[in-house]
């Protein structure tokens, strides 16, 4: 859906591994608090770099948006050159408890419908490739469920 006007963004990782769980891996979501469609997401590791590589693929009217992360470091970062644009919310902080709620939803839809994401699974990624290949299957169908719900 096209960007109009105001919106918010929540930025949030999520852990998974290929092959062992020694392989781990992070997936990044970038998501649209107006209508809950995924903006940008990126497979890497959790650090700067990666959180660089996801803020990149983000078009450009949402990146002049408020941003709402959770407390990890490499978030206050990323949104160094914009701290007023910056939103830490702190879990055990009672006025910004519950402003990233809606992408903690999307993580869980993600791992009810990739089933590599699957807590205590028999299903596990076999390769990179076909994590980010289900993972942008799963995404291009829950932004069309999205704006169907939205529009």
């Amino acid at each position: 859906m096209p960007h109009k006007g105001h919106d918010e963004v929540i930025l949030d990782e999520l852990w998974s591994f290929v092959w062992a769980k020694r392989n781990a891996v992070w997936i990044w979501i970038v998501l649209s608090r107006r209508n809950l469609q995924v903006l940008a997401f990126f497979v890497g590791r959790r650090d700067l770099q990666s959180a660089e590589m996801v803020w990149k693929q983000v078009p450009l009217p949402w990146r002049d948006d408020l941003v709402f992360t959770d407390g990890y470091r490499v978030y206050q970062s990323l949104l160094q050159k914009a701290p007023l644009q910056h939103a830490r919310c702190l879990k055990r902080d009672p006025e910004t408890w519950g402003e990233t709620s809606p992408v903690e939803g999307t993580n869980n839809a993600l791992r009810q419908g990739v089933s590599y994401l699957t807590r205590k699974s028999l299903a596990f990624a076999r390769s990179l490739h076909w994590l980010q290949a289900r993972l942008h299957w799963f995404i291009h169908h829950w932004n069309l469920r999205q704006a169907k719900k939205y529009a």
